[in-house]
């Protein structure tokens, strides 16, 4: 091989690594090839970090050769036989972190990295994305508004966060960002095809600032038919929880108050305060409890009977069985509480699900009342009730024929109940989902089960900084498929929002009405989330899978039905089974008229709106999510399929059948414009293509790329820094199966477009 020293980049500029494989038999240590900024340090810290990861690997020692400002080559040799991670490296030394200054690096909490994984493995899907809505009545300053939200963000160390793109999950902290507020004037949008359009858009926790702020105008000033101004909030569940967001709500007012000034410095306790305690937690005595408070194998979880689900032909997955589901969401209909309602449509991401249905129940405040005086009088609350109301309904769809039978659903903690000061306080990603397990015997009674779910609830509040993923580490076998994720019953308790501030508002002829979370899509395929209503009423809205879950209204109905009678019936002297049989004419009764489907979301899924019809143009979109007309057919854009599952996207093809190819891996945080922009800026002849999806077996990227490493010319694989991992274990796969490795080249995500392609053009001259 010949080096090429045509290309040029600027010696300060981000570093992109080259990776040569070197000659047969290819047993040597790969060269490294640095081009841009040289940091000595870096280098070393990067191989300090792999020794960690690698304890009893090998120690490796380095050698750079300067060959001019910004081109080095980095030639590394280790004591002990073994193989370095070349792609974990090249990561390493590429890896920026995201925009403005860095001021310190957190580790992720552990459901937060499952968050975060359970996103990545659902993309285009707006998996974790929430939304709080609510209606502001009486003027507003736009620039006030604005500086508000600005000193929020300048003063909450979580809004000016972001997942780093790097190969060890951390959370970056940057010391400005910019808060992300947009203003749309009234008539020049239709709010319920707003609100679905930003819900699509989707969130990248990737990116600093995990919230943005929407306002649409109301009518003119004056006006007594003109509409309210409506806001918006977006937000990732991997940083922000829904109490965070009201919190944050509530610093927003105060600002706004004080003409968008927030006196003080920055929150404590915030992100670090919160690692730095979960840091020092010993998991001795959580692991010995989930020992036995697991919930245990083929626990009830589907509030569905098997015989229904045969006759709607929905699945219901056998008790303790392998979910396998892809979680994606087809079409979805929106029903939020001031009657508006979202546009139906099918995700971008192709799944294959028939969508996300939302349904309602609501209590009247005198019905409300009464459920909570009764479950007072047993030592319980509202919450309770509900859950021993959703257990019930567990049990009677397992068609127990009168045993007692156990049943699991997950709750939701808040996390702030832990003995640090001011976590109440704290806006970040702490509500954690738990599981929960009870046995309901028929013989016995309401009272009882309310005592039996109060009671794991307060063992289990002890340890309500530990994920659920822990908890299956601790408690299942390796080899053991996780079993489906049943349902999660969230009461949301909220913090005293506007206490304080509504009087000074009222004062300047503004009213606040109660913000009301959308309802984000998560692994459960069932969600509950009741609330108070301002009227004193009790609400418990429904989101589900339609594709699992059919005759969810009649459900919601027998909900209702035993939150409304159970204060009435249920004694010590009234068996469960005796309750139960309050249902039984209920299966045949019309439905509850306090029960509400949305029309939009039970609508047979093939008359929803073409998905390119909601599609944000200007959007930035996954590489390997299709967007638009005809997108998902890749022979029909130019594409080809490989021999895996990975779609290839041709970008550009080649100008000479032997010139060889130049393979793009797509990474988390570069959006498919980014490669768009590097293939019209690549003069090569070789072709350009685009592996459809973000990869993680480097075996499936091996098979998709099969046929490409055994054509004509040289295979150079390349991306963005994230996929060096995957790039040089494909590349090994390639050597051992007799083929030529090919050439690695990794830039840093900063890299500009011009720069990046002129070092692949050099790079394939370089390995033909």
């Amino acid at each position: 091989m010949t080096a090429s020293h045509s290309s040029h980049t600027s010696p300060d500029g981000p570093v992109t690594v080259v990776v040569d494989p070197g000659e047969p038999p290819y047993d040597a240590p790969p060269v490294l090839e640095l081009r841009g900024a040289m940091d000595t340090g870096r280098l070393e810290a990067a191989l300090d970090r792999i020794a960690a990861r690698l304890p009893d690997g090998p120690r490796w020692r380095h050698r750079i050769t300067r060959h001019g400002p910004g081109h080095h080559t980095v030639r590394l040799t280790a004591g002990t036989p073994g193989g370095l991670p070349v792609g974990l490296l090249a990561d390493l030394l590429t890896d920026r972190l995201p925009a403005g200054t860095v001021i310190r690096a957190l580790a992720p909490s552990p459901l937060q990295r499952e968050l975060m994984a359970d996103a990545d493995a659902h993309p285009g899907t707006g998996r974790h994305v929430e939304q709080l809505t609510w209606v502001w009545h009486g003027p507003l300053d736009p620039e006030r508004f604005t500086a508000a939200w600005q000193a929020l963000f300048d003063r909450e160390s979580v809004l000016r966060a972001a997942f780093a793109d790097s190969p060890e999950p951390r959370i970056v902290l940057h010391d400005h960002v910019e808060a992300d507020v947009v203003r749309l004037p009234h008539g020049t949008d239709d709010w319920a095809a707003l609100v679905e359009r930003d819900r699509r858009r989707g969130l990248d926790p990737r990116r600093p600032g995990p919230l943005r702020v929407t306002v649409l105008d109301g009518g003119p000033a004056g006006s007594a038919t003109a509409p309210p101004t409506r806001v918006l909030l977006t937000y990732h569940h991997a940083l922000l929880d829904d109490w965070s967001a009201r919190l944050l709500l509530r610093g927003f007012c105060r600002a706004y108050l004080a003409d968008g000034r927030l006196p003080g410095g920055e929150r404590r306790p915030d992100l670090g305060d919160h690692a730095h305690w979960l840091a020092g937690q010993d998991t001795a005595a959580a692991r010995e409890f989930w020992s036995w408070a697991a919930p245990p194998p083929g626990a009830a979880h589907s509030p569905l009977p098997a015989a229904e689900a045969t006759a709607t032909g929905t699945a219901v997955p056998a008790p303790g069985g392998t979910d396998t589901s892809d979680g994606t969401d087809g079409t979805d209909g929106t029903d939020t509480s001031d009657g508006t309602s979202g546009t139906g449509g099918t995700d971008a991401s192709g799944g294959t699900g028939a969508g996300t249905g939302r349904a309602r129940l609501r209590l009247t405040a005198g019905q409300t009342a009464r459920l909570s005086a009764w479950a007072a009088a047993w030592g319980s609350t509202e919450s309770g009730a509900l859950q021993a109301a959703w257990a019930l309904l567990l049990y009677r769809a397992a068609g127990s024929a009168g045993r007692p039978v156990p049943v699991r659903f997950s709750v939701a903690l808040s996390g702030r109940g832990i003995l640090l000061e001011g976590a109440e306080c704290l806006p970040g990603a702490l509500r954690n989902p738990l599981p929960l397990s009870v046995v309901v015997d028929p013989r016995s009674s309401v009272p009882r089960l309310l005592t039996a779910l109060r009671d794991r609830l307060l063992d289990t509040s002890a340890y309500e900084w530990v994920s659920a993923g822990q908890i299956r580490a601790w408690t299942q076998a390796p080899d053991r498929p996780p079993g489906p994720p049943g349902s999660l019953v969230v009461f949301e308790g909220r913090p005293r929002l506007l206490e304080g501030v509504v009087g000074e508002l009222a004062a300047q002829g503004v009213r606040v009405a109660s913000p009301e979370t959308r309802g984000a899509r998560t692994a459960f395929p069932l969600t509950l989330v009741a609330r108070h209503h301002e009227d004193g009423g009790l609400v418990v809205n429904v989101t589900y899978d339609r594709a699992r879950f059919t005759g969810v209204t009649g459900l919601l109905g027998h909900l209702g039905r035993l939150m409304r009678e159970l204060p009435r019936v249920a004694d010590e002297s009234t068996s469960i089974a005796g309750v139960l049989e309050l249902l039984a004419d209920g299966d045949t009764a019309p439905a509850d008229p306090a029960t509400h489907t949305d029309p939009a979301a039970d609508t047979d899924p093939a008359a929803d709106t073409d998905p390119a019809a909601d599609t944000d143009p200007g959007a930035d979109t996954d590489p390997g999510v299709p967007t638009g007309p005809g997108a998902g057919a890749c022979a029909d854009s130019g594409g080809t399929r490989g021999e895996g599952a990975f779609p290839v996207i041709t970008l550009r093809p080649a100008r000479d059948s032997a010139a060889g190819t130049v393979c793009l891996l797509p990474s988390h945080g570069n959006p498919r414009r980014c490669y768009d922009l590097l293939a019209r800026s690549y003069r090569g002849p070789e072709a350009l293509v685009l592996l459809g999806s973000v990869p993680r077996d480097p075996r499936a990227v091996y098979t998709a790329l099969r046929s490409l490493a055994g054509a004509g010319g040289r295979l150079v694989l390349a991306g963005f820094s994230g996929c060096g991992e995957t790039a040089y274990e494909t590349a090994r796969l390639i050597t051992a199966d007799g083929g030529r490795p090919p050439l690695l080249v990794l830039a840093a995500a900063s890299a500009g477009a011009g720069d990046f392609a002129r070092l692949l053009e050099a790079a394939a001259r370089r390995a033909g």
